[in-house]
């Protein structure tokens, strides 16, 4: 029968909607493979689709379409081919009763994922654009946890939207266009890529601002071909896209990609100098949470700067000038903690602004910051002189930065590997537990006395490597020894350098025993037997918290009969050791009593009490004040320290801490100082000073 229409029937998943007054949408599951339905009838109707489909689930299709293809008798809308001998498509409003949603009054937690898709795409009307806008911040914070595949961009209203696609062997870009032809969108609001139509393509959005959709060959050739333009436009490109991603993803994947863009530019530092007249530094950077911290060197006799503004990354212009920090001691230096809304730590390069009084403008631009903990702590203390940083400049810029610096880059310490050497025990009375750094040639003195003491034979030995990177050599050592030696030992090689807090308490994690003893490096016992008649005591003294020995110098003098904090030269609180210097055997030294604390050099506690305080604190910088802490925390939890002034050990002090170049050429003794100061005031002031010792 000629001219006989041939029609395909779809069913409504959902109820017709309303996109503006002359045309609604549908949303259909589609059953079958969607090939046939694209080209054999969709492309010949009068409608707007596209085909949405996600891996392991059926397709739908989202169509738009006149109005007046809609009958509301029939609840149904018939579209008609524009050729004849083409088939139309029937569209079954379901079971809705010719009911008509109206995107005004309907909220995304009532509609399924497919329905708030069909909004979206469907947009082209100031109404559903009003809609989606209402909507923006529910889909980013993504309440209804429904767009879990599905990337979306935004892009200000008032910049056209021009998506496009990036070739991934050129890093050219070009237009990204759909099987309905370019798109003509202009209205600047949501583009939705479901399926890039390469899987090794990236898009880009408007001007300089792209997302990696994938981490792919054309990511790396637009990297490569980003590097050849000049600085200006790099960086200028950089913030773009930083602003564009902080808007748009917040997936920390998205922003490490982000940071090795920046690396990978690599736009060199750039600084400002006018004659003697005028100069502006920015050399260190430190991406933190909430901040960036930056140190320079500024020069302005004349006052000839007007203003000093940074851009960041993310596109935040800040003003410099308002946060900077200038001792007068500090030869022209400066540093600033600067709070930023976008971006944080992800923050690893910054450009500049000096604007002189002429009217004449200058560029400046920091380096890239790439580190961990202990780089970030080394960059901030070392952006003033040590001389400069006193109890105002640590109170207002350095201490916070530092603090910042520990919630954004600490990670607690983990064991690389567990070696062990020598007999092994199934219940030590006690495990000493030693922190190795660069030092390394107290180990045979350690285990050659341990060995001939007839009462260490059921303790165990834990040293902690601190630097990995001598893995090799101290197992080679210490297996060399412990043939000779018959010592339980442990290496724990520490997986990066954590300082004598983070070394001790992963020592104190791999402990066999119930009794903890700390021992630094330099400590080698000076008598025999010593720990039988110091466990004894300590586990014989009611509510103890710590417990130290009297230690003593090479010449055998005292280097500690126990520990107090008070001020002297120093706004803050510094640790001493009662009778420093005296003789080894002065009468008082001997005596045994409590104290306020006892040295982490050589330290006794139990592990349950321990783990109870948080074991040291590691937010001191390299190692200071750490035992100090624990011995208030353990006040604090209602212990009494004790110091046993009959048993005696060696301490070479400061042999093993010297190696670090971050504590003896930083400032790092002066901000332990005040953090611990500032940590510890009212216990502090409560505990009277000792008379004159």
């Amino acid at each position: 029968m000629g001219g006989e229409v041939v029609t395909v029937s779809l069913q409504s998943a959902a109820p017709f909607f309303a996109v503006d007054d002359t045309s609604l949408c549908a949303v259909c599951e589609i059953e079958a493979d969607p090939k046939h339905l694209v080209q054999g009838v969709l492309a010949n109707l009068n409608l707007v689709y596209t085909v949405y489909s996600q891996a392991g689930r059926a397709p739908y299709l989202i169509a738009r379409f006149p109005r007046q293809a809609f009958s509301k008798a029939q609840n149904r809308a018939v579209l008609r081919p524009r050729e004849p001998n083409n088939p139309a498509l029937v569209i079954d409003n379901a079971d809705n009763a010719g009911e008509i949603a109206t995107v005004q009054s309907e909220r995304f937690s009532d509609l399924t994922k497919i329905e708030i898709l069909a909004r979206l795409l469907c947009r082209s009307s100031a109404i559903v654009v009003d809609y989606v806008n209402s909507q923006a911040t529910r889909i980013l914070a993504d309440e209804f946890k429904v767009f879990d595949s599905v990337s979306f961009f935004e892009v200000p209203l008032r910049t056209p939207l021009e998506p496009f696609s990036v070739s991934r062997l050129t890093g050219e870009l070009r237009p990204l266009r759909h099987d309905g032809g370019k798109s003509n969108e202009r209205e600047g609001t949501w583009f939705f890529c479901n399926t890039l139509p390469d899987t090794e393509d990236l898009i880009l959005i408007g001007d300089g601002a792209f997302y990696i959709a994938r981490r792919t060959q054309a990511a790396d050739s637009y990297a490569q071909r980003s590097v050849k333009l000049p600085a200006s436009a790099a960086l200028a490109q950089r913030e773009k896209l930083g602003a564009f991603l902080h808007r748009s993803d917040k997936d920390a994947e998205q922003f490490s990609r982000f940071v090795a863009l920046q690396k990978m530019q690599n736009v060199g530092a750039q600084t400002y100098a006018w004659r003697e007249e005028v100069s502006a530094v920015i050399d260190t950077i430190v991406g933190l949470n909430d901040a960036i911290f930056l140190g320079g060197e500024f020069k302005d006799p004349a006052g000839l700067v007007e203003t000093i503004t940074v851009r960041t990354a993310f596109g935040e212009t800040l003003a410099l000038d308002q946060f900077m920090v200038r001792p007068k001691n500090a030869k022209d230096r400066f540093c600033a903690l600067i709070p930023v809304k976008r971006g944080g730590r992800n923050n690893v390069q910054i450009r500049g602004q000096v604007s002189l009084a002429p009217g004449s403008l200058a560029a400046i631009a920091s380096p890239f910051w790439a580190g961990d903990l202990n780089a970030a702590r080394t960059r901030i203390l070392s952006a003033l002189p040590a001389a400069s940083l006193t109890e105002d400049v640590l109170g207002e810029v350095i201490g916070p930065a530092l603090k910042k610096s520990y919630e954004t880059y600490h990670v607690p310490p983990v064991a690389e590997e567990i070696m062990s050497f020598g007999p092994v025990l199934s219940a030590p009375d006690c495990t000493l537990i030693i922190p190795l750094y660069k030092e390394y040639g107290f180990i045979k003195p350690q285990l050659q006395s341990f060995h001939f003491d007839p009462e260490f034979h059921n303790t165990e030995v834990v040293y902690v490597l601190d630097r990995p990177e001598d893995a090799s050599a101290v197992e080679h050592l210490i297996k060399g020894l412990a043939r000779i030696y018959k010592v339980s030992v442990r290496l724990v090689v520490n997986a990066k350098n954590a300082g004598f807090a983070g070394a001790s308490n992963l020592g104190a994690s791999a402990a066999a025993s119930d009794l903890l003893l700390f021992f630094n490096s330099d400590v080698v016992p000076g008598q025999t037997p010593w720990l039988s008649r110091w466990i004894a005591r300590h586990r014989s003294t009611a509510l103890v918290g710590a417990s130290g020995p009297r230690l003593l110098y090479a010449d055998g003098s005292l280097q500690h009969a126990g520990l107090y904090s008070e001020k002297d030269l120093m706004p803050w609180y510094t640790n001493h050791h009662y009778f420093k210097g005296y003789p080894g055997n002065y009468p008082e030294a001997l005596e045994s009593r409590p104290v306020p604390g006892v040295t982490g050099a050589c330290l006794m506690m139990e592990k349950g009490l321990f783990e109870d305080l948080g074991g040291f604190g590691d937010e001191f910088v390299v190692g200071d004040f750490e035992d100090s802490d624990l011995c208030l925390k353990a006040i604090e939890a209602g212990r009494s320290n004790y110091y046993f002034g009959d048993i005696s050990l060696y301490h070479f002090e400061r042999a093993s801490m010297n190696q670090s170049q971050a504590y003896t050429k930083s400032g790092a003794v002066r901000y332990n100082g005040w953090l611990y100061s500032e940590k510890w005031k009212d216990a502090l002031e409560s505990i009277a000073e000792p008379e004159a010792v």
